[in-house]
């Protein structure tokens, strides 16, 4: 492995580690604003990004196993953007 594929594979790991903290950060902020539908949308993204990270993470090449990790990057950034956009409604319309 090259130099610059070990820093991708570190900084990348960390980013997404980042990624599924952030989704259990707002999934408790949700919580504390009595939302449970994103409280369910964010526990759920951060759990399966884990498990599909870790799947990957674990140096597994089954194609199941990249599926499910493509499919948990779609995912967590369709929840990303709609995270992105509830946040810029809400600033957008306080008084």
């Amino acid at each position: 492995m090259t130099r610059n594929g070990l820093m991708h594979f570190v900084f990348g790991g960390i980013g997404f580690y980042a990624l599924i903290a952030v989704c259990f950060v707002f999934a408790r902020r949700y919580a504390a604003q009595g939302r449970s539908g994103w409280v369910m949308y964010s526990t759920f993204t951060g759990a399966a990004f884990l498990c599909a990270f870790a799947a990957i993470a674990s140096g597994s090449t089954s194609v199941l196993a990249m599926l499910a990790f493509y499919v948990a990057v779609a995912w967590v950034w369709l929840w990303h953007t709609a995270v992105l956009v509830t946040l810029h409604i809400e600033a957008t319309h306080r008084p």
